[in-house]
């Protein structure tokens, strides 16, 4: 699938892949989303068409201790774009927040709500008119001690299966996860990833840097939506900051994933769409 021409957008509105920090990727596990297109629309991506919207089977326990509300300003998207709360950009599309105006593929949706963030999605069009693409959504945030946990819904809806192209997450520039296009197998539908981010927990400011990169040749398309990050005291009990999803398997944060999604296969034709429209939310 491929977004839909920049010009038209704005009427509607290499990643350093260096060592991963001390972060840990509690769970990862896997959900559902999709999509067609030409002349500047999104391309077929050979996925099923689906409703959109949650699909859980099963729900996470949440990060321990006694935990602080969501810390993320609009963790949904829905203020649209341009966004009041983050601060985003896309060198092809100039955002990559999007909803349905967005493309006029089916199937590509939001984990919940109307709105998300795309990226990627670069038709090889526009690859070659206008070079790689790279896109970002941040925002300042400050965590309190004693823990944190960061969680947050990603699909691979495409993948080039190059391994070039990659989706990060940082934290003042360390990064504390990672994924690439060859992943698209774990990630396949709406999974639910959660990261502990303790080591920031000291009171601190930090820039939370979601960013997405596309090279080509091929197609990838990277989706994120309800972003969480809540600070937890030592107090056991039931935290209030969670997203629900299904369980996955722990893991050292050296992986880039810990979980398994539904299977998936890499190399799908077609492209993504970008963000347009007016503010919602």
């Amino acid at each position: 699938m491929t977004k839909f021409d920049p010009a038209l957008r704005s009427l509607a509105g290499a990643v350093a892949l260096g060592l991963l920090s001390t972060a840990c990727i509690i769970t990862s596990s896997g959900d559902d989303d999709n999509g067609d297109a030409s002349d500047g629309n999104p391309a077929e991506t050979g996925l099923p068409e689906t409703t959109g919207g949650p699909a859980d089977t099963g729900e996470t326990d949440g990060p321990p201790g006694n935990c602080s509300s969501n810390l993320v300003l609009d963790p949904g998207f829905e203020g649209g774009t341009p966004n009041p709360s983050w601060t985003e950009s896309s060198a092809l599309f100039g955002t990559p927040i999007c909803d349905a105006a967005c493309t006029d593929e089916p199937g590509a949706a939001p984990y919940a709500g109307s709105w998300w963030v795309w990226m990627g999605g670069a038709s090889e069009e526009d690859i070659m008119n206008g070079g790689s693409e790279s896109a970002s959504v941040s925002q300042t945030v400050t965590i309190d001690p004693d823990a944190a946990y960061l969680s947050f819904r990603f699909q691979i809806r495409s993948g080039a299966g190059t391994g070039d192209d990659a989706f990060t997450v940082t934290l003042d520039g360390d990064t504390v996860f990672m994924a690439t296009d060859l992943e698209m197998s774990d990630y396949s539908d709406y999974t639910y990833v959660e990261v502990d981010v303790s080591p920031w927990a000291d009171g601190g400011t930090y820039d939370l840097v979601f960013n997405g990169t596309q090279v080509g040749p091929g197609l990838t398309s990277f989706y994120l939506d309800e972003v969480s990050l809540v600070s937890c005291s030592d107090d056991t009990g039931t935290s209030s900051g969670s997203s629900d999803g299904q369980d996955g398997t722990a893991g050292t944060f050296g992986d880039s994933s810990s979980g398994t999604g539904d299977a998936g296969s890499t190399g799908d034709t077609g492209t993504t769409g970008g963000g347009s429209g007016s503010s919602s939310g």
